[in-house]
């Protein structure tokens, strides 16, 4: 792999990241219903087949987020002697099993930075191919947009998260780079998000915004007429916002107000969370420590807790909670290390994202926690072998 550095030569893109660009490009098609099931588990095929045919180039490499995520599923693994619903814990299990062995089978690949960067961009490509589904596909419902196909349909607020990766691409190519054909880009997912009602999706766009924002005061020199330009950047979107509000149906705008979230407690999540953390403050201590098991969040609620970090309290106890947030810690500090940034800020937008959704097992979770150790295990140009 390294020769092609050394020679000068354009540096190719392997069968293998060919392989999982298209994975990744795919993933919004990941609820279509297939064959009684979902093309889930055939999307996550392929970057296994693209592994198969450069196998002789494949390189194991570990890392310390690697061993966080096995730490994390053997400790879920050991839960499961606890579990109050061993069939429930045990789906759940396979799902994390999966997502944790695709991540370190697919990064034991060390790729080129050109192949880094054919990924990255297969990401942002991914949104755009949900915008579409979404134009081709779309339902409306209390006129918010809804995308349905096969009978199946993707719920607004996981919808949301598929522009996440593409909106980090295009506020960083516009915060940073000054590049002014990114700002319609980002008005065109901007006006998606406000038309799907998404108030959680909604969040986690300005989560996006004002992050890219504070990580742009921190990487660069900062002038006065560079300081003037970022403000004014942000009132434009915060001006954007406000206008594309007013061109919206009743129906969706008024989701955004402080009385209607108050009116209808957070979609109910306000009540279920309250409900969640009262019954769990009377768990036994054992309880406390170590959860209920995977997948039992039904046990005590009728819905998911709409909280990841409130679902894995009641599954994992105060453990596997703290297990989880050195997880996602672990994986925000080596983005930060690496400047990758794209991926930094992404995973900033799901972060946020968690707070009002269940992302246990949210492909574009998985697939940025895969970027940042592709990223970390890269071929730096400079390197030879």
């Amino acid at each position: 792999m390294g020769n092609v550095l050394q020679t000068g030569e354009k540096p190719r893109v392997g069968i293998a990241t060919k392989a999982l660009a298209l994975y990744f490009f795919l993933v919004p098609l990941d609820f279509v219903p297939l064959l009684g099931g979902s093309v889930s588990k055939l999307l996550a095929a392929i970057p296994f087949l693209g592994l198969v045919m450069e196998y002789r180039e494949i390189k194991f490499s570990t890392s310390k987020e690697i061993g966080l995520l096995i730490a994390y599923f053997l400790y879920c693994a050991i839960t499961m002697l606890f579990s109050q619903d061993m069939t429930d814990s045990i789906s759940k299990l396979i799902t994390l099993f999966l997502n944790i062995a695709l991540i370190v089978v697919i990064t034991g690949f060390r790729r080129r930075e050109a192949e880094v960067a054919f990924l990255e961009k297969a990401m942002v490509y991914s949104g755009w191919l949900t915008l579409i589904l979404l134009l081709v596909f779309a339902r409306f419902e209390y006129n918010r947009i809804w995308l349905s196909i096969g009978g199946e349909q993707q719920d607004p607020n996981y919808l949301c998260g598929y522009f996440i990766f593409a909106i980090a691409f295009y506020i960083k190519k516009f915060i940073f780079e000054h590049k002014k054909s990114a700002i319609v880009c980002l008005l065109i997912f901007l006006t998606v998000i406000l038309m799907t009602g998404s108030r959680g999706g909604s969040l986690s766009l300005v989560a996006v915004v004002l992050f890219s924002a504070i990580l742009w005061l921190y990487r660069t020199k900062k002038t006065w007429k560079e300081s003037v330009r970022l403000i004014l950047i942000l009132a434009v979107i915060a001006a954007a916002i406000v206008y594309i509000l007013t061109l919206l149906p009743v129906e969706v705008t008024q989701r955004f107000s402080f009385e209607y979230i108050e009116k209808d407690k957070g979609a109910g999540r306000f009540d279920i969370w309250n409900n969640l953390i009262e019954q769990f403050k009377c768990f036994s201590f054992p309880r406390q420590l170590f959860g209920t098991g995977l997948g039992t969040i039904f046990l005590f609620s009728n819905k998911v807790a709409h909280n990841l970090w409130i679902e894995m309290l009641v599954e994992t106890g105060w453990i596997g909670l703290g297990l989880l947030t050195i997880v996602y810690l672990a994986f925000l500090l080596r983005a930060f290390k690496e400047k990758a940034d794209v991926m930094l800020i992404a995973l900033m937008g799901y972060i946020t994202m968690t707070f009002s959704l269940s992302l246990t097992s949210y492909k574009p979770v998985w697939n940025v926690f895969m970027m940042i150790i592709i990223f970390f295990h890269r071929y730096r140009e400079e390197e030879r072998k």
